[in-house]
């Protein structure tokens, strides 16, 4: 994928306005000029906010301003992977603006400061500490920076030359990559109402046996993370939101394998996985079959593994020995305890087919409700 030269506007006048909801996720939205025109470079391409400038903007009764040298940074999510994926593409343009220039980011919701606890860690990770603004309201910009957005979502998972140029002046330099090292990195921490493999800790049990620690990055600062991700020779990631840090910050020297809990990969991690030259990534794909708790979000899923399936996998790509230790399955009273976990009194799980007709149900008392 080409990107185009990176671009940076600058000072300029903008008007932020919001308008009617499209769709679930598509609003109008946009930075204006004083007669009404839409700025270059503020166009939010997510999986769960896109905007779209109004023809005829209302600007009459902005009221509230932004003061001071201000970056339109983009979305705030509040899920940690999104934040990584959607918030951080136009943040390169800070080494070229006045060192108290404020970011403002837009949500999806109302903003609520708590609900926010993903970004800052972000910004801080990469030696930001300027003012930040997270807002839904109309705001009018004297000093206005509008920067090309090159990372994430707007472009598949990928990112510019010069956006991983700017990752890695931002990190400290990577030590030695250590072969002996191997690490899991789980989800099974997240408790029970994630998405998930069914028996997660008998799969740790027995890649601790192979010589790896198991991570549990939610457990650590980013900082930690990166460093961990970044010293280990061999990684096992379940798969998850930890990959898009790992895909910042991955180097050429490591063995990487990522266990699939969904049976097709989300496009944006094989995708930023894959973006960097040299960083090869084996994906596994050793479901046996697949469930889901009665909630909407697809990616709350959770996968019951064929471990002989997964041990012949990991054994091909160099990542354990089938000489170290036996492989073994957990017992059904162990997979059927775990499948179960966090199901409230009269859940159940679904398959596929059950799946469906669950969502047509309850997209037909939504509807319903909303007609009432």
């Amino acid at each position: 994928m080409a990107f185009d030269t990176p671009e940076l506007i600058g000072e300029t006048q903008a008007f932020a306005q919001w308008g009617d909801w499209i769709t679930r996720r598509r609003q109008y939205f946009a930075l204006y000029d004083a007669d009404g025109k839409p700025h270059r470079n503020c166009g939010i391409v997510s999986g769960q906010f896109n905007n779209v400038p109004e023809k005829v903007p209302d600007l009459a009764g902005i009221a509230r301003s932004l003061d001071g040298p201000v970056l339109f940074a983009g979305l705030a999510p509040q899920q940690f992977g999104h934040v990584l994926l959607t918030s951080l593409g136009r943040l390169w343009a800070l080494e070229r603006l006045p060192r108290d220039t404020t970011l403002y980011f837009v949500s999806k919701k109302a903003a609520r400061p708590r609900s926010y606890q993903h970004l800052r860690p972000a910004l801080q990770l990469f030696g930001i500490g300027n003012p930040v603004v997270v807002s839904r309201d109309p705001l009018r910009i004297d000093r206005a920076y509008l920067a090309s957005d090159l990372f994430g979502e707007a472009h598949d998972g990928r990112g510019a030359p010069q956006f991983h140029d700017w990752v890695d002046r931002r990190l400290p330099p990577p030590g030695p990559v250590d072969a002996g090292r191997s690490v899991y990195v789980t989800r099974s921490r997240l408790g029970p109402g994630a998405g998930r493999f069914a028996c997660e800790d008998h799969l740790e049990a027995l890649l601790r046996d192979q010589g790896y620690e198991v991570f549990a990055p939610e457990r650590h600062d980013l900082a930690t993370q990166v460093r961990t991700f970044q010293q280990a020779g061999r990684l096992i990631f379940a798969e998850g939101s930890a990959l898009h840090l790992y895909g910042l910050v991955a180097l050429q020297r490591q063995k990487v394998a990522v266990v699939q809990r969904r049976i097709e990969l989300p496009p944006l991690i094989e995708a930023q996985l894959t973006d960097r030259t040299g960083v090869r990534v084996e994906f596994i794909n050793a479901i046996r079959e697949v469930y889901w708790p009665p909630v909407p979000g697809d990616h709350y899923s959770i996968a019951i593994l064929d471990f002989e399936r997964l041990e012949n996998a990991l054994a091909r790509a160099g990542m354990i020995s089938k000489q170290k230790t036996a492989w073994t399955a957990p017992d059904d009273n162990a997979l059927q305890a775990s499948l179960t976990a966090g199901l409230k009194p009269g859940e159940k799980l679904y398959d596929e087919a059950g799946r469906d007709a669950y969502l047509r149900e309850r997209r037909r008392r939504l509807r319903k409700r909303i007609r009432i």
